[in-house]
């Protein structure tokens, strides 16, 4: 008979443990459970995480950085700028090359008539500076501060004691243009310099005329040419360091962890849930067993979740309650039960033996 109770109790612990493991809970919220042992509740700390990224890199001068980030220990040279005759502007860090190169000239490089060099022993005038094409015979477009030399008027003289600059709207080749300048002097030594510049100021032709008549009609038998010159040039090499904005990446959802993301801790936030279970396993001092192999070992009880209702206005008789004893009575009665029918040709024999007896 010990052996049957024995049975019956052990199946009746296995039935309570089996469904007692099976734990399940609600969903996550920021709102906590009201009305549950805290045994039953779980909680856990959740922020919002952030990521800064790089955007709009670019390597950049110092000087053209602004308001965006600088990483110096990243940098690059840039490519050697173009030769040119102008020196560059001095800028931090920029290394520049100066050196000689010989600079050629074309035929049709002519962009320029001036006059200079004066040496005057009386009041030298001018009425025109008449430019025209040699084969056409069309005047030559052209601009100057001293218009008034060009204006066609042979008649009117003007003073000269300042260098004119004559500029013509295209380039020529010094057989295509007829120049005759009208002139008043009556000392018959005074002298100018008449030279046939490039765009760049180079005097490709010149000549020096002694003013002992009343016009001058360019040769350019007479000229001096001069189709090369050495110049300095200049190249220079930048330093450039990388250059960024930030843009924080922040996450759309509150996590406990959120990998290559770093925390906000002003944003940190609550979450709970709470077992939805009927009931659960405890240990010997009312801990919730999560081991569902512990309790081989160890004793194991059941804790019911109850959650307690907060209401304005409690009823006047307390509800009924199951205490933990009545379930385990119920459960042994149920397995006595079950036995008594699986074992009922034998208990009848037992007992029928026992009145043969008496």
């Amino acid at each position: 008979m010990k052996k049957i109770l024995k049975a019956i109790l052990f199946i009746s612990i296995i039935l309570v443990r089996i469904k007692a493991y099976e734990l399940t809970y609600s969903e996550w919220s920021t709102t906590y459970p009201e009305g549950y042992d805290e045994m039953f509740v779980e909680s856990e700390k959740r922020y919002l995480w952030y990521k800064d990224v790089r955007i709009n890199e670019e390597y950049l001068r110092l000087d053209q950085v602004g308001n965006k980030k600088v990483d110096k220990n990243d940098y690059i040279y840039s490519n050697e700028s173009s030769p040119s005759v102008v020196r560059p502007e001095e800028i931090d860090e920029r290394i520049i090359h100066e050196f000689q190169e010989p600079i050629y000239y074309d035929d049709r490089s002519i962009k320029k008539l001036k006059l200079y060099d004066y040496d005057f022993y009386d009041n030298v005038k001018i009425s025109e500076i008449d430019i025209t094409d040699m084969f056409s015979g069309e005047k030559i477009i052209s601009t100057t501060e001293d218009d008034y030399l060009i204006d066609g008027d042979l008649d009117t003289y003007y003073d000269v004691n300042h260098e004119v600059e004559i500029v013509f709207n295209d380039y020529y080749k010094v057989d295509e243009l007829n120049i005759v300048i009208y002139y008043e002097s009556v000392s018959n030594k005074s002298t100018f310099m008449l030279g046939l510049l490039s765009d760049d100021d180079h005097k490709l032709f010149r000549i020096k005329y002694t003013l002992d008549s009343d016009s001058i009609n360019v040769d350019e038998r007479n000229l001096m040419k001069n189709f090369a010159r050495i110049a300095t040039k200049y190249t220079y090499i930048d330093k450039l360091y990388k250059t960024y904005e930030i843009d924080r990446l922040v996450t759309d959802d509150y996590y406990k962890e959120y990998d290559d993301y770093q925390k906000i801790d002003s944003s940190e936030t609550i979450y709970y849930r709470y077992i939805t279970n009927d009931r659960v396993l405890v240990d010997g001092w009312g801990n919730l067993v999560t081991d569902k192999y512990y309790c081989n070992k160890e004793e194991c009880y059941v804790k019911y979740v109850v959650r307690e209702e907060k209401e304005e206005n409690p009823p006047t008789e307390n509800p009924k309650t199951i205490d933990n004893i009545n379930i385990y009575i119920c459960l042994f009665l149920a397995s006595f039960m079950i036995l008594i029918v699986i074992y009922r040709r034998k208990i009848f024999l037992v007992l029928s033996n026992l009145f043969k007896k008496r």
